[in-house]
Formats: C-alpha cells, structure tokens, sequence
C-alpha cells in the first residue's frame, strides 16, 4: 500500500475497468439551500491497495473550452445504473459541486452513498473533509446546462497531477511516480482545501498568487492593476474584460482593468506578454481577493489563470510542494483583439451584453445598447453556444467585422460589429 500524503482527502479502490471519472466546480458562487457531506463508503480491505496496480497512471482526454479544462464523469447511481455527466476541472475551489438534477438524482439529500469513478478506479471520499452542494441546473460555469458536476482541487492533492494542454490529456498519478519535465517552481498547498499558491515578482515586486486552471484568465485585484498602470503608463490598457478576461460574466466585468504585463517571474520561469484582469467585488462583506485568500494556502492577490496555462504542460506535485512547467507554444497576445463588449451568460442559455470595452478613455463600439440580448455571431446562434465558443466567434484580426443579431425591447435588429485590436 502506497503511503498517503498528510492532506490527503481520498482514498482509491479499483473499480470497473474503462471508466472515466472526476467532478469539478463553480467557484464564485455561493453555497445553494442544499448543502451535505458528501458520504463515504464502508472502508475498502487491503487487497483493494495492491501496489502494482496503485502505482498506475490515469491519463484522460479534457476538452478546452473557454480556457477551462472538462471531462467525463461517471457516477454510480443508488440502484446501480450508470449516470454520465460533463465535469468542470477546477484547481480553485475545494468543494464537489453538483446541478440540482444531478444531486436528486444520486440522492444526495438522502445520504445516499456516492460513487465516482475514474479510468477503472474508484474515489472513496472522508465524510469529514468533502463537501458537497447543489446548484441551479444550468449555473456551473454558465454551459446552458451542458455542465453538471465538477472536480475540485481538494480531490486532485492526493495525486501527481499533469495538464498537458497540447495533448489535451489531464494525468493523475500516485506521489513520486510522475517524470518531472520543465521549470520546477515551489508552491504552497492549503492542506484542507487544494489549493496552490506560487510567488510571482512584476518589476521589483512580489506576490502570492494561486495557480487557478479553473479560471479563463489571469486575474489580480484591482487596486494591484491600477498601481502596475500607474508605474507603467506605457502598457497597454482599457476598461472592461473582453475575450476569454470576460470569465464569469459578473457585472463587475465591465469594469475590470484590462492590461498587458510585459513579463511576470516565477522564479527562473518567464512569463512573458500576459493578459490581466484588474478585478474587485465584495464577497461576503469582504474583497473578492480577501474572501479567495481564506482558501488559499496564503494571503493572495489574484491567479494565474487558463490564458497563462494553456500554453503549458503543468505538473503539480502536491506531496512534495512543487510545480513543473514546460511551455508548449507562445502565450497568445492577440487573445484580446475581439468585438469589444463584455457579456453574461443566464442559466437558459442567453447572452445579456453588460458593458462596452474602452480605449483610452473611448467606447470602442457604437450601436449597441447595455442590455441587449446577443442572439447570433455570424452563423452561430448563442443560445446553443457555450461561453467560450461565443468568445471565440467574437475574435479575430483587427479590422475584420462579425455581423451580431441582437434583441432590444423585443424586437431583433442586425449590427455590424468590428474586431478591435487591443
């Protein structure tokens, strides 16, 4: 039997071969009315740890959508049938995170147990250190309900974990058995939730940030962007998150600092050209950053998000507190280019326009209204689009147009918008 890190939440029994597993979540949003522990299942016997098949690796494909990472997910249901179920991978937040639908139908409220497995092998949960909750069908990550469960970080510290983001492969394996590849750069791990922070420097400058693959983009606060523009007035700047920095969908968004960090250090690691968010809003009475910092293994201003990661192939070594990084392509710079307006998905699939971006004190677009419904980009109707897909028929080359469909007081009208470079 392969020893347990001391922040280890789970345990692994072999299960049914050829199955995929995991669950996610959906980090901003509040605790619903429903909220249980999840229940663990009777204690597993020694045969179930052998360690030929404990030292296993797990490698699995994860669609990329909006700069976010999601898998397959298969649970057990109480009377034995199989449920399949879209699962959002989230390494910032630490509670499993289920729709209303999916939950009634695990029977979470009734202290059902609950099974997920993954690749052949079973995860067996500590009733004392998982949380589960529901939410509205529809809410996790904004999908129009195409996402109904997720993974969250306090289930991934008990492996080596491995995003390779050109292969689309997400690794899990046992501690000390993954091959290190690229810049090591020590983290930090919060034991009772995940979560990994890493120390960055901008300038002469240093922070704490986690690393949030969960997240679109990379994201500080806002007061933390203001005093970087200040320093910097030569950086690239505007207000209102656009693009793949347009993450949630919150009416904060439109008024986020949007720039570009020439270069963010880790270490010996070069981060170079990096789009950010400045961003602020009071969660439970306090700053978004603060109420972040309460799950973070440290006092944090922000997080390295998915525009940084996908450029990457990323280890996190949880046992021994260290991140590896391999870089596959250049960090986009023109991920920013894009119809300048700042959008909110709804839970029925519909896309509210919330903002308009500005340049240098300039609104970048005329001809729509705050509040006007986005009905079409081109030949895709949004109603049946997940956020990234929208995003992304929004970009492109500056100068080139996308035709938008919109709906205003109940009438629909036609827009030629033009792409905007940053």
């Amino acid at each position: 039997m392969m020893a347990r890190t001391t922040c280890a939440v789970l345990s692994l029994i072999l299960a049914m071969p050829g199955i995929i597993a995991y669950t996610g979540m959906a980090s901003e949003r509040s605790n619903p009315p429903f909220a249980k522990p999840a229940k663990a299942g009777p204690p597993s016997s020694s045969s179930d740890y052998d360690v030929a098949d404990r030292q296993k690796a797990i490698t699995v494909p994860f669609v990329l959508d909006h700069n976010r990472v999601f898998v397959e997910l298969v649970f057990v249901k109480p009377d034995g049938t199989i449920r399949k179920a879209r699962a959002f991978v989230d390494m910032g937040d630490q509670n499993l995170t289920f729709t209303e639908l999916l939950a009634e139908e695990l029977q979470l409220d009734q202290d059902k147990k609950l099974q997920i497995r993954i690749a052949g092998t079973s995860l067996v949960f500590d009733e004392g250190k998982l949380t589960a909750q529901a939410v509205p069908d529809g809410s996790i990550i904004s999908a129009a309900g195409t996402v109904e469960a997720n993974f969250p970080a306090i289930l991934l510290m008990n492996y080596d974990v491995v995003f390779d983001y050109k292969a689309r492969t997400m690794t899990l394996a046992a501690p000390g058995t993954v091959q290190h590849e690229g810049v090591r750069v020590p983290c930090r791990v919060n034991p009772k939730t995940g979560l990994v922070s890493i120390e960055i420097a901008v300038g002469k400058q240093s922070y704490a940030v986690t690393i949030d693959n969960g997240s679109a983009y990379t994201w500080v606060a806002k007061r933390v962007a203001s005093g970087w523009i200040n320093a910097h007035p030569d950086w690239s700047r505007g207000v209102g998150a656009i693009g793949h920095a347009n993450m949630n969908g919150r009416e904060g968004e439109a008024g986020a600092l949007l720039l570009r960090v020439p270069l963010i250090a880790a270490g010996s690691l070069q981060l170079q050209q990096v789009g950010v968010a400045g961003y602020t809003e009071m969660f439970d009475h306090v700053e978004m950053f603060d109420w972040y910092s309460k799950k973070a293994p440290e006092p944090v201003v922000g997080f390295i998000g998915g525009n940084v990661l996908k450029s990457f192939r990323i280890e996190v070594d949880y046992a021994h507190k260290a991140t590896y990084w391999s870089q596959q392509s250049p960090i986009e710079t023109d991920d920013m280019d894009q119809v300048p307006l700042v959008l909110q998905p709804a839970q029925d699939g519909s896309f509210t326009v919330i903002g308009i971006f500005t340049k240098n004190g300039k609104k970048q677009m005329d001809g729509v209204l705050v509040r006007d419904k986005l009905i079409k980009v081109g030949d895709l109707a949004t109603k049946s689009a997940t956020f990234g897909a929208v995003i992304d028929a929004l970009h492109g080359p500056p100068g080139a147009t996308r035709t938008l469909v919109l709906e205003r007081g109940g009438k629909q009208l036609t827009v030629t918008a033009q792409i905007v470079g940053f």
